[in-house]
């Protein structure tokens, strides 16, 4: 957590447990009336990435595997628009990024919730996604282009702070 010179906080949320606690305390230190920053990366809802992950999610369904996706972005930027007086969103940066099937495997094996998966399961599902992939995309190797924003969410509050 960075606390400013002026009182406001900036936190980038992920897998966050006790995301409650944390911003209970940056509203504690805030100055009256103070702001909250929340800043996110946002790819595509149609891109690669996000096809990868849900073809993925299907596989370990299929396979009666449950990881834990404990996410807590959503859940905060709800939870603070319903605590602050007013909002708004600023969109910070784009950028176009140049994705692969491969490349997104390669990411996706040491991610926080996928990797503390037993290895044959990991391996399996892996081995099923890649053949998905190579169809799907027409190789592991071929490039999508996708457009990428950083979006702060800024978040106002009443005199009397967030409910805690």
């Amino acid at each position: 957590m960075h606390l400013g010179a002026h009182g406001r906080v900036i936190q980038i949320f992920g897998g966050l447990r006790g995301w409650r606690q944390v911003l209970a305390e940056g509203r504690r230190v805030l100055r009256p009336a103070g702001a909250v920053f929340v800043g996110r990366s946002v790819a595509p809802a149609t891109g690669l990435d996000a096809q990868m992950k849900q073809h993925l999610a299907f596989i370990l369904s299929e396979i009666d595997v449950r990881p834990d996706v404990a996410n807590a972005r959503e859940d905060v930027l709800r939870w603070l628009e319903a605590a602050s007086e007013s909002s708004a969103r600023v969109l910070a940066a784009t950028w176009d990024a140049e994705r692969t099937p491969r490349e997104f495997l390669e990411r996706h094996r040491t991610g926080a919730s996928f990797s503390v998966l037993p290895a044959p399961v990991k391996d399996e599902a892996l081995s099923e996604l890649s053949a998905w992939a190579a169809a799907k995309f027409g190789s592991l190797d071929a490039v999508r282009p996708e457009r990428h924003v950083f979006e702060l969410r800024v978040f106002r509050f009443r005199e009397e702070g967030v409910p805690r």
